[in-house]
């Protein structure tokens, strides 16, 4: 997930910034229309995504769909691979080039396009259709929307939290967790040991659990009481290296330190090419979501779902989500029918991918319009759905930060080489790193700033 938000390494920042002082204020969003498709010329409506299998569903169903409610327009559809998609955008916008509709994975760096102007606000098309943002799951309160205004109506929506192994943990004589169960680290540390089976051969050998890296895993979902940036998502003394904090960082150590992860054995902590193993059967806890729950559960895993482990008793907030959206460029020439498209993926486009597991997260999630839950879990064969939504509804949106994996990753990176490696103190290395992680949160916030 984290590799979305090297954003910050494009220096995107700088060149929206170039955007701004060399563009002409961008036109007034225009009202709402009955359309444009009663024309006799052909219109051509731009889309960007990130293509691959997970939108191709766009070509198979959306297209042909909204083909039927506008037969003159023609779409052209264009994926770019993920690597290079946040450096595309901005270098489109400054060519004056932005196609009329782009997705993006939510959370994501979505947020500073909106504040440096480059998207639409929906929030009168809403109005004119009808269509409540209260409608909508978590993921609206997040980096889709700035200052009350609403710059992508969410497709599909996914939970991150943890999965376990049922039948290991009923032969461990553990207790079955479920979406209302919240673990500490001390508690997941005490299952990884009771679980762990050490073997002399890959065959037989089972870990207790995947790493449950805080970086990219925890962190973002707010499982720290204050949060680890704080209450302004900007101060890193105080918030991340409090008592449980730092606690939390010391079972980490053990963990990896007892062999309980299939990580100890990896040259590189970086190295995620073991986030399968649950699916396998060669770890009995992993982080995960409904797409892993699904595979581990087609190779005969029976698969338990709950929220990740917190830092200290009390805190509650175990969960994080994430899915995926579109929304209008200012630079669009046909603003209303990109919002029919918009519309279209939002609100009626999950009810078509029901069964169609071809298009990988797109059909592993749950709308995020909530009209269409209650019968898109009926008609589904998932049985993870329920337990999906429930975990779905318990999130809360933690302090807004334009990039939560800024402050954290540069923690891990210290704690990686200097506790794992070079065996220093857990204590003092996460104090030492307060700087680095400071810096790294001041530079975020420089740039986000900086857009207007």
């Amino acid at each position: 997930m984290n590799k979305k938000y090297l954003f910050l390494l494009l220096c995107a920042a700088l060149i929206l910034s170039m955007l701004l002082v060399g563009c002409a204020p961008a036109p007034s969003v225009p009202a709402p229309a009955a359309g444009e498709a009663g024309v006799d010329e052909k219109i051509t409506l731009t889309i960007w995504d990130t293509g691959t299998e997970y939108y191709q569903w766009v070509e198979d169903v959306a297209i042909p769909l909204f083909k039927e409610m506008h037969p003159n327009v023609e779409i052209v559809h264009t994926g770019i691979p993920y690597d290079q998609y946040s450096l595309k955008i901005d270098t489109a916008a400054i060519a004056g080039d932005l196609p009329d509709l782009i997705a993006d994975e939510v959370p994501g760096p979505n947020s500073r396009w909106y504040k440096a102007g480059l998207f639409i606000p929906l929030n009168d098309y809403m109005a004119a259709d009808d269509i409540d943002r209260a409608d909508f799951c978590g993921l609206i309160d997040t980096s889709v929307t700035m200052e009350n205004n609403v710059f992508m109506l969410p497709m599909y929506v996914n939970f991150w939290g943890m999965l376990y192994n049922k039948a290991m943990f009923q032969e461990a004589g553990l207790p079955m967790l479920d979406v209302n169960s919240v673990i500490t680290f001390d508690d997941w540390l005490d299952y990884a040991r009771k679980l762990n089976k050490p073997a002399e051969t890959f065959d037989a050998r089972v870990w207790g659990s995947q790493m449950i890296r805080p970086d990219w895993n925890a962190m973002p979902a707010g499982m720290s009481d204050p949060y680890y940036l704080g209450a302004d998502g900007r101060t890193c003394a105080g918030n991340a290296d409090t008592p449980e904090m730092i606690h939390m960082w010391e079972v980490i150590r053990n963990a990896y330190k007892e062999d309980l992860t299939p990580e100890t054995g990896q040259a590189l902590m970086g190295d995620q090419s073991s986030w399968l193993f649950f699916t396998e059967g060669k770890t009995a806890i992993s982080y995960g979501d409904m797409s892993m729950a699904n595979q581990a559960a087609a190779k005969g895993i029976d698969v338990g779902i709950t929220g990740q482990p917190v830092t200290a008793e009390g805190v509650d907030m175990n969960v994080h989500i994430y899915g995926m959206g579109y929304g209008i460029t200012k630079a669009s020439k046909h603003p209303d029918l990109a919002w029919d498209f918009i519309k279209l993926t939002a609100t009626r486009i999950p009810m078509e991918l029901i069964g169609a597991k071809e298009y990988g997260e797109a059909t592993a999630g749950i709308p995020c319009y909530q009209p269409l839950v209650e019968e898109y879990i009926e008609k589904s064969d998932n049985p993870f759905l329920d337990d999906a939504q429930a975990l779905i509804d318990r999130y809360e949106a933690p302090p807004f930060t334009p990039d939560f994996y800024a402050g954290s990753t540069p923690i891990w990176e210290e704690f990686n080489v200097r506790v794992l490696e070079k065996g220093e103190s857990v204590e003092a290395v996460i104090r030492d790193s307060m700087n680095l992680c400071q810096k790294a949160v001041d530079d975020m916030w420089e740039q986000y700033d900086s857009l207007q």
